[in-house]
C-alpha cells in the first residue's frame, strides 16, 4: 500500500469472522455488492470505534515503531443509528417493579390475544422471569411482555400463582412507567369512582331515623339518569349545627368475587368546612398526614410516576400517580401498620371537585422484609371525591370508601372496625380545619 494512500473502507466484522467467512458472509440487512473483489488482508493492532462508526487503528511494525494507519470503517446504509435504538428500548426490571392487582378491572379480557402473540417472545425470558437477577429487554414498538405491556397471571416475584389472578407493573423498575400502567390506572378510577356512587351496593349502617334526619346525603348520590349532581348551599344544614357534624355510614360488599370481596366495605360521608381544593391538597401531600392524622408514623413517596397538576402526562391531564408507604401505631397493638399503595389523584371533568383513588401494590422494599415488628395491611380500593358546595366556597362534602384487608381484625367484627375508621377520618379532617391547624 502506497504511503500517501492509508484511507480504506471495510464492513464491520463479527470478532469470530474469518477471512474466508468475510467473502461468503451475507447480512440480510446489507445491500450486496457482487462486483466488490476478493481482499485477503491481515491487520495485527488494537484501536476503538467512535460513535460515528470511524475505527482508529493503531499499527506496530519492527521498521516503524511510531507509525500509526488511521483507517475509517463506514457504518452499512440500513444499520440503525445506536442512539436511536436506546431511545426506543426500555427494561423491564421485574425484581425492582412495583405491581397491581387488576382482575377485577377486567383489562385481561381485552389483552387475551395477547398471550398467545407474545408467547414466543417471552418463552425465552419465562427462566429469567422467575430468576433473582431477571431483566428483559423489550422494544416499545412491538414486543409484548407479561405485566409490563398486558395484563396477566405471572405473579409479582414472591408472590404465589393465582390462575384467577391478573397484575401489571406499573414501572419499568427504573423510575419509568409500564405500557399498561395508563391504562391500568384509568380503569381503576373508572371502577373506584363507579362503586363510591352505586346506591344499589350500599346499605346504610345506623339506624334508618338518622338518614332520615340528615335528608341532605341524597345530594351525594347521581341523579337518576346517571348524570353527576350539583350541590348546593341550600341543600346542607346551616355550619356548625348538630347534622353539620353528622357522619354517615354505609356498608356492602363487592360481587367480583375475587380477591377480598368476601371482606365489607365501608362508605362515609360527611361535611368538612374546608375549600375543596385545600383538602385536595392536603389529601395528596405525603409529608402533611400528621396533621390530621395523630397516629401516623409518617408517609413516605416511593415511586412518583407523575407529579403535575398543570401538565398533560401519560396518566392524564393535572393528575399526581405515585406509589408510597405509610405507617400507623394503632392503639392497643404494640405492632406497626404498614401500607404500600398506589395513589392516583385528579380534578373531576366537570369541575365539580376531585378524585382520589388507591390500591395496595406489591414494591420491591417489601421483599426485604421487616421482622414481626410490622403488620401488612392492603387497601384493596380506596377512594375519595371531594365536592364542591356552590354557594358556599370554605365548605365542601367528602364522600369516602374504603375497601381494606387487615391481619389484625377479625373478620367478625370488620364491619364496625371499618366504619369507625371511616368516621373517625372525616371527624379528624374537620378538626384539623376548624382548629386553623391546616392552612
Amino acid at each position: 500500500m502506497d504511503k500517501e494512500d492509508k484511507r480504506t473502507v471495510l464492513h464491520p466484522l463479527n470478532s469470530c469472522d474469518t477471512v474466508d467467512h468475510l467473502y461468503n458472509h451475507h447480512d440480510p440487512h446489507t445491500p450486496q455488492h457482487h462486483d466488490m473483489p476478493r481482499v485477503l488482508c491481515f491487520i495485527l493492532g488494537g484501536g476503538s470505534f467512535s460513535a460515528t462508526g470511524s475505527c482508529f487503528v493503531d499499527k506496530r511494525t519492527d521498521s516503524d515503531c511510531g507509525a500509526s494507519i488511521r483507517t475509517e470503517a463506514s457504518t452499512p446504509p440500513c444499520s440503525p443509528n445506536p442512539q436511536q435504538v436506546v431511545e426506543r428500548r426500555q427494561q423491564f426490571l421485574r425484581h425492582s417493579s412495583s405491581f397491581l392487582r387488576v382482575a377485577d378491572l377486567n383489562l385481561h379480557l381485552d389483552d387475551e390475544h395477547l398471550d398467545h402473540a407474545a408467547a414466543a417472545t417471552t418463552a425465552a425470558a419465562t427462566t429469567a422471569t422467575y430468576d433473582d437477577a431477571s431483566s428483559i429487554t423489550c422494544s416499545e414498538c412491538g414486543d409484548t411482555i407479561a405485566n409490563f405491556s398486558y395484563a396477566a397471571v405471572d405473579p409479582p416475584p414472591g408472590m404465589d400463582h393465582d390462575p384467577e389472578e391478573r397484575w401489571i407493573a406499573l414501572d419499568d423498575g427504573a423510575g419509568r412507567h409500564a405500557p399498561i400502567a395508563p391504562r391500568a390506572v384509568a380503569a381503576l378510577a373508572k371502577v373506584g369512582f363507579e362503586a363510591a356512587l352505586d346506591e344499589r351496593m350500599w346499605t346504610p349502617h345506623t339506624a334508618a331515623r338518622h338518614f332520615r334526619t340528615a335528608s341532605w346525603h341524597a345530594t351525594t348520590w347521581p341523579n337518576s339518569d346517571g348524570s353527576s349532581r350539583s350541590i348546593y348551599r341550600d341543600d346542607l344544614p346551616t355550619a356548625n349545627s348538630k347534622q353539620e357534624e353528622m357522619v354517615l355510614l354505609w356498608t356492602g360488599k363487592f360481587a367480583h368475587g375475587g380477591y377480598g370481596s368476601e371482606l365489607p366495605a365501608v362508605r362515609a360521608v360527611g361535611i368538612v368546612p374546608a375549600p375543596p381544593k385545600d383538602l385536595f391538597d392536603l389529601l395528596i401531600d405525603s409529608d402533611r398526614v400528621k396533621e390530621y392524622n395523630k397516629l401516623s408514623l409518617g408517609r413516605e413517596d416511593l415511586l412518583v410516576l407523575q407529579d403535575d397538576l398543570l401538565e398533560d402526562g401519560p396518566f392524564g391531564s393535572s393528575v399526581v400517580t405515585k406509589v408510597m408507604r405509610s405507617k400507623t401505631s394503632p392503639p392497643l397493638i404494640s405492632k406497626t401498620m404498614e401500607l404500600v399503595s398506589m395513589l392516583h389523584a385528579q380534578e373531576l371533568d366537570d369541575s365539580s371537585g376531585y378524585f382520589i383513588v388507591t390500591r395496595a401494590v406489591t414494591h420491591p422494599d417489601e421483599q426485604n422484609g421487616s421482622g414481626g415488628s410490622v403488620l401488612r395491611s392492603e387497601i384493596l380500593l380506596g377512594v375519595n371525591i371531594i365536592k364542591r358546595v356552590e354557594g358556599d366556597p370554605d365548605r365542601c362534602i367528602m364522600i369516602n370508601m374504603i375497601h381494606m384487608r387487615s391481619p389484625m381484625v377479625p373478620m367478625m367484627i370488620a364491619n364496625r372496625i371499618g366504619a369507625m375508621a371511616a368516621d373517625n377520618f372525616i371527624r379528624d379532617l374537620r378538626t384539623a380545619f376548624a382548629s386553623n391547624a391546616v392552612i
